[in-house]
């Protein structure tokens, strides 16, 4: 009667587990404790790295049997793991390879003759590009030397070169690797890379408009 519309035949759902609602409050105190090591300085006790924290909470997660050893092992996104090893032997090679400040003097000599906005916004694409590869600090790092002499060479105040240092690396959403969260969200989430360029990019540009728009406004380039 399988194809028959008079029956609805109930079957077992395959790799299904039911959900367990008895030690979620025991869950909850360690995802709680977590947050709070990683987070928050106490009195007397060094504050722990995110990532110690996740791990010992992981192991804790399995002592307490909050999951089983298996169910631990499944969840490992491994996908997730190959972006972040590719992700960070391209970082160092730019990081090493100097290309960051090459490529920024490269840009401040086509752009000066523009103006000191046009600089601007080539420092801001740039710091777009590199951070969707390395990390946002080291893209910020590794410009500061080049927005410090474009902003000497064209005898204009630095600050809305910093404050765009300070935007375009920490708002970049096209990689997956750009950002910490970027990766949280891609594995559960099913994401693809090209998911991430499709909304990401859009939303780095409009940043980039609104920090080239307002910075000189906040802080102009010359008094």
């Amino acid at each position: 009667h399988r194809d028959s519309g008079h029956f609805f035949l109930v079957s077992a759902v395959s790799d299904f587990q039911p959900m367990r609602f008895d030690r979620a409050w025991l869950a909850l105190s360690i995802l709680v404790a977590m947050v709070a090591a990683a987070t928050i300085k106490f009195p007397f006790i060094p504050q722990m790295k995110l990532v110690n924290a996740a791990l010992i909470a992981s192991g804790l997660m399995v002592v307490a049997k909050c999951c089983s050893a298996q169910e631990a092992r499944s969840s490992i996104q491994w996908r997730v793991l190959l972006v972040i090893g590719a992700a960070i032997g391209i970082g160092k090679a730019v990081e090493t390879s100097e290309a960051a400040e090459h490529v920024g003097g490269i840009l401040v000599d086509l752009l000066q003759p523009m103006g000191a906005r046009m600089v601007l916004l080539g420092i801001c694409v740039l710091a777009m590009a590199l951070a969707s590869v390395i990390q946002p600090v080291a893209t910020a790092l590794l410009l500061l030397p080049v927005a410090e002499v474009a902003a000497t060479q064209l005898g204009a105040d630095f600050m809305p070169f910093a404050l765009a240092l300070m935007m375009i690396p920490a708002a970049s959403f096209a990689t997956p690797i750009a950002y910490q969260t970027n990766l949280m969200v891609l594995g559960p989430g099913g994401y693809r890379f090209s998911d991430y360029l499709r909304i990401g990019l859009p939303l780095n540009l409009l940043v980039i408009v609104v920090t080239v728009t307002l910075a000189p406004v906040l802080w102009p380039f010359y008094y």
